[in-house]
């Protein structure tokens, strides 16, 4: 099964990029080593010498996925070289039986080991960090937005999720790591920063007098503000940069961008973080906050450690503090031993919150997760209905929530430009989809007025 090795310098890699944004952080690091062994990207599988899959163990629709495209790529080996390698969050089940049919797999951690699993050290046109992955340099894809991890891996072992068994336990980055990259990706032109973790409001790192020769530099050079955050026990005794500490810096740095986060705990919002998010100037006024349920006893089998009250508390002290908050979430239907009542709960959550967006997913059983050895008795046709239903319900509140937008001057981030059409479309500040007409503002900050709404995207006017 296993390919030669790869010798030519002109070749062509494909990735299969599935999953959530960390996945997609990821494969910006393995293209920058890609590249920096002479391999130029193509979108066409079917002319790439080298195709990777950067996988997503998270649902089982994924995995089946990447399934069929390796039946398909090994049959197109019978027809031209073809080399294949896996990566990503893989759980021990599937990496046993996709080991045959991949000719590589690589750990994310290991990525400055690809040019000798690929046989391409000598191609490597600069040295690759050796002290974590997170070092190299990422090849973003967009041009002004960008993916900034700053940890990875889990350690709340939720029953349903695989993540703490693909990506192990939680690590968080050097904030003068994380710092130095935002202003590179500032100074060049970088319009939006997402950072991401499994749960990015848990962030928390010791710091030394090395940060601090750091952070003096930056606020020398920026002209930065006095920050509130810099004189808290947490940061001058115990020497710590936690989440709050970390956006009051970014918040500071004199650029005009925006940032986003992804994805919090509700455990890890304390009224310190809402009160920095609060006074943030840069964060835009949207919350993702997963919910997964809106019942109290699956939050429990769950292993999700707040209520549904406790939940409520945080979105309704974050709406106080912000005005015109966007609020979206991710929710599981028919989780092991879900009744009737339960998921009313949760569709009840969803009209008293009035979300903006929801990410409905249908429980999978995923091997190795501790809810796997449970009985999966919410049947598959109940699931569906339960999904539908709570979409039902999510596109009510979503086109009310945009019909009070109607009217309003919003900050839309441009992504894309239809010269056919001479049409921009954009996200707005709270991450509401808009078009409208007029030049070509791609990467730019328009001013727009939104004229109509529907359930998901708003029109405006320039």
């Amino acid at each position: 099964m296993h390919s030669s090795r790869l010798y030519c310098l002109s070749m062509q890699y494909y990735l299969l990029t599935i999953g959530c944004q960390m996945n997609k952080a990821d494969s910006e690091r393995l293209a920058a080593v890609l590249e920096c062994m002479n391999f130029s990207r193509t979108d066409n599988e079917h002319s790439a010498d080298l195709i990777g899959v950067v996988a997503c163990a998270v649902r089982q629709k994924a995995m089946d996925r990447i399934y069929g495209k390796i039946s398909a790529w090994n049959a197109e080996k019978k027809r031209r070289p073809l080399t294949t390698f896996l990566t990503g969050c893989v759980l021990d089940y599937d990496r046993k039986r996709l080991a045959v049919e991949f000719d590589h797999f690589i750990e994310m951690k290991d990525l400055n080991r690809l040019p000798d699993i690929l046989g391409r050290t000598a191609e490597v046109k600069e040295a690759l960090p050796t002290d974590s992955y997170l070092s190299i340099n990422p090849h973003h894809t967009h041009q002004y937005k960008a993916y900034v991890p700053i940890m990875n891996g889990c350690n709340s072992f939720c029953t349903y999720c695989a993540v703490p068994y693909t990506r192990g336990r939680e690590t968080s980055r050097s904030p003068k790591d994380i710092i130095a990259e935002v202003i590179n990706l500032l100074e060049n032109g970088t319009k939006e920063i997402l950072l991401i973790g499994q749960i990015v409001n848990k962030y928390f790192v010791p710091v030394d007098a090395d940060f601090d020769k750091f952070l003096f530099g930056v606020v020398e050079t920026y002209n930065l503000p006095d920050l509130p955050e810099l004189h808290t026990s947490l940061f001058r005794e115990k020497r710590i940069v936690n989440f709050g500490t970390l956006i009051a810096i970014l918040d500071a740095l004199p650029f005009d961008y925006w940032i986003r986060y992804t994805s919090p705990h509700p455990k890890w919002f304390t009224d310190d973080l809402i009160a920095t998010v609060a006074r943030s100037k840069k964060l835009v006024p949207h919350l993702h906050i997963p919910v997964q349920s809106g019942d109290d006893g699956m939050l429990r089998k769950m292993l999700r450690p707040y209520t549904v009250e406790q939940y409520k508390d945080i979105v309704h002290k974050m709406r106080a503090a912000i005005p015109g908050l966007a609020v979206t979430t991710d929710v599981i239907v028919g989780f092991c031993g879900e009744t009737d009542d339960q998921y009313e709960n949760t569709k009840k959550l969803f009209r008293e919150i009035n979300y903006d967006m929801a990410y409905i997913n249908q429980y999978s059983p995923r091997p190795g997760a501790k809810a796997s050895n449970w009985e999966d008795d919410v049947p598959h046709d109940e699931k569906e209905r339960r999904e539908s239903e709570l979409n039902n319900v999510l596109r009510q509140t979503a086109f009310t929530n945009n019909q009070r937008q109607v009217g309003k001057i919003v900050r839309v981030l441009v992504d894309e430009y239809d010269d056919a059409k001479g049409e921009n479309t954009g996200k707005t500040n709270t991450f509401k989809t808009i078009k409208f007409e007029g030049p070509d503002l791609a990467g730019q900050f328009a001013e727009v007025t939104v004229a109509s709404a529907e359930a998901w995207g708003l029109r405006g006017n320039l």
